[in-house]
């Protein structure tokens, strides 16, 4: 975790501190995020990948389509792609983000009572296979659970360690999306690097479920701590990083957004004091499955 820390420092000294673009520079670099300039061929079928699915307007309401499947078939196939072309399920709709990197393909569901969120980072080349693939799986939740034990899935339009993500509902859940991923090879043979800072079970990040960007908070976390390195001339290292977040309510740089969240706290922490993932994520899942009861309760 130290080496990962200094590679993160000496980015970050190379960085205007003063320039929100660089912020979300700084972010990149942690989740791993992909660059749409780096392929031009790849990035154009991640945008051609996402039209195959219905538009979910402000509104909430689902755009309707104007032209059969067979004339959007035979327009697809023009493309020559290195996919092919698929109904997408009902289950899952595109949203526009404020721009093309920040779009999402997602389910509407939501339900209350999370237990915990999962996350896949898949390599670029294999994005869109994979994420095919895992529709069987959202469909499967779909079909053997009632829309209020349903959490909401989505994929983000370009690869990133955050850019798929599921929210659990049961153990049940999450043991049927360990083995799925597990037996579809176009999966667990295109696992890509996960965000370091992310209990991992079998390839597949598991994380509490806050409603806010666990990746917002580590690089807050890094962005903050770092900077008052900077400026005190002080070392970075792990320790000094556990305690920068246990004593300081620090926000998302550029902005007043609270980040210091306790559960999160609690998870970077563990991995930071190089706490074993099997028992992070028993503690994450203890915490959804008491908070759960205690919804249910009131």
């Amino acid at each position: 975790m130290e080496e990962l820390l200094e590679k993160y420092y000496e980015y970050f000294l190379k960085l205007n501190h003063d320039d929100r673009k660089d912020f979300r520079n700084f972010y990149n670099l942690i989740v791993n995020k992909y660059d749409i300039e780096a392929n031009a061929n790849l990035t154009k079928e991640f945008r051609e990948y996402q039209k195959l699915f219905n538009v979910l307007d402000s509104l909430g309401g689902t755009r309707a389509r104007t032209m059969s499947v067979e004339l959007r078939k035979k327009r697809f196939e023009r493309k020559r792609l290195s996919f092919d072309f698929f109904e997408a399920p009902d289950n899952l709709y595109a949203t526009a983000g404020r721009d093309f990197e920040n779009s999402f393909v997602h389910t509407q569901t939501r339900s209350e009572n999370v237990l915990c969120k999962a996350y896949l980072s898949i390599k670029p080349e294999a994005y869109i296979t994979a994420t095919i693939k895992l529709q069987e799986f959202i469909n499967h939740l779909f079909q053997e659970y009632p829309i209020e034990e349903i959490g909401n899935c989505k994929f983000r339009s370009v690869p990133a360690n955050d850019a798929i993500v599921l929210r659990l509902t049961s153990k049940k859940q999450l043991d049927e999306l360990t083995e799925f991923v597990q037996n579809n090879n176009e999966i667990k043979d295109n696992l890509d690097l996960p965000n370091p800072f992310i209990p991992q079970l079998k390839g597949i990040g598991i994380m509490p479920d806050d409603g806010k960007s666990y990746n917002d908070f580590v690089t807050s976390a890094l962005w903050n701590y770092m900077l008052q390195c900077k400026n005190e001339e002080q070392e970075v290292t792990a320790s000094g990083l556990i305690q920068f977040i246990q004593t300081t309510d620090f926000k998302k740089p550029f902005t007043e957004e609270e980040v210091s969240i306790p559960e999160y706290r609690e998870v970077i922490i563990s991995k930071l004091m190089s706490i074993s993932d099997k028992e992070i994520i028993e503690r994450v899942i203890s915490s959804g499955e008491y908070e759960n009861e205690d919804k249910k309760t009131y």
